[in-house]
């Protein structure tokens, strides 16, 4: 196992506590105590307006960037912005012109991602794609239809009102 704490690394680094080996018989990596799930990358924001750990992203020809995707089924839609609920990205990969890391997008792995039930209830593994609502998904109603506009599946149901979390896997198709 290797273990760092506030502090510097051997490296010299400055860094949080973080450790990497096998705890409680799993092997992970933990930051702070916290179990890092995905690979990220950062992408120029079209605008921070709406843009949280979870929303659903697309892209924006016109500023080179990214913003909450409000349309269903949207075909330029890029992914889920990573770090919502319990999970930390496990790595992160590009930095914006401005020098700025934060909010970047899951590329691979496990994230949490905002969901409505706008196209019903969302059941552990329906195709997940963007909603009407900026920043939220649903399920893909019909999976040939949705060709292109699939971001990832649901690990876990939901079916409340307004909105809410799940955890998904990253995809694209």
């Amino acid at each position: 196992m290797i273990f760092y704490e506030n502090g510097r690394n051997d490296e010299g680094n400055l860094c949080r506590a973080v450790s990497i080996g096998a705890i409680d018989g799993e092997g992970s990596i933990r930051v702070d105590g916290r179990k890092v799930h995905d690979y990220a990358e950062v992408f120029e924001l079209a605008t921070r307006d709406g843009v949280s750990p979870g929303s659903v992203v697309a892209w924006d020809p016109a500023s080179g960037g990214v913003l909450p995707a409000s349309t269903s089924n949207a075909r330029l839609v890029v992914g889920v912005i990573s770090g919502a609920g319990a999970f930390r990205p496990g790595m992160v990969i590009g930095s914006r012109a401005d020098g700025t890391g934060d909010l970047p997008v899951s590329m691979s792995g496990m994230v949490y991602a905002r969901v409505s039930g706008e196209s019903g209830p969302v059941g552990p593994g329906d195709l997940l794609v963007p909603s009407s609502v900026a920043g939220v998904g649903m399920r893909a109603v019909d999976s040939e239809a949705a060709a292109g506009t699939i971001y990832g599946k649901a690990l876990d149901p939901w079916s409340g009102p307004g909105e809410g979390l799940v955890r998904m896997l990253v995809m694209s198709r």
